[in-house]
């Protein structure tokens, strides 16, 4: 399952029972965005071992709208809620109206925002529960197999 997600660039995550913690996986794509998604993504520490780049958090938001989109899933609306409860980071804000406007996501995303707007800011200081990698489409998907199934 994973390796057909990555050959056909669509996400897929994996959740680790004990914990409960779930990671998002997005293949990157091709076009102007996901390039300045590529860009924008941070190298933190995986583990005590390992590094591992993660998206920024709007770019998180972004993808979760595209998803939104294509398919109805309120589940996408409500993570972007809990992202902008919840990140410990500053987010940008016209970072992605620019890129929601120029992905068609503009009008659910500003319903989000106004649902939002009764909490004093956008975002308070608690920490996010997944992270989201940013996965370079050049690298062969039996790669990234043999690193998931390493951690």
């Amino acid at each position: 399952m994973i390796k057909e997600s990555i050959k056909k660039g669509m996400p897929f995550n994996i959740i680790h029972v004990l914990s409960g913690n779930k990671i998002d996986f997005f293949p990157a794509g091709n076009d102007e965005y996901f390039r300045e998604q590529l860009k924008n993504r941070k190298k933190k520490a995986f583990d005590n071992k390992r590094n591992a780049y993660f998206a920024s958090v709007e770019d998180v938001i972004i993808r979760k709208l595209d998803y939104y989109l294509e398919g109805g899933s309120e589940k996408h609306i409500e993570d972007i809620k809990g992202i902008l409860e919840n990140s410990s980071e500053k987010i940008d804000i016209e970072y992605i109206d620019r890129w929601a406007a120029k992905r068609g996501t503009s009008g659910i995303w500003k319903k989000i925002k106004r649902s939002e707007e009764h909490t004093s800011e956008l975002q308070s200081h608690s920490f996010i529960s997944y992270a989201v990698f940013c996965l370079k489409k050049k690298k062969k998907p039996k790669t990234i197999i043999k690193i998931l199934q390493n951690i």
